[in-house]
């Protein structure tokens, strides 16, 4: 699990700024419908980080939650 906060958010996507260092991680609306959130800029979350296979060497954020 990671944690990062919502820094981007436009009607579908963001963007998350990993503590780690390792970039900005893609998330889509759909995980943060699963999780039954509404996206926050300024928000922190934890979250999986899977590799986007549509987007190469793009993390993606699976199994959203609020940190």
């Amino acid at each position: 699990m990671e944690t990062a906060t919502l820094t981007k958010w436009s009607q579908t996507f963001g963007f998350l700024d990993a503590e780690d260092g390792r970039g900005d991680v893609y998330v889509h609306r759909q995980e943060f419908e699963r999780a039954g959130l509404e996206p926050c800029v300024g928000g922190a979350y934890v979250f999986d980080a899977v590799i986007d296979t549509r987007r190469p060497g793009q993390r993606r954020a699976a199994r959203i939650r609020e940190a």
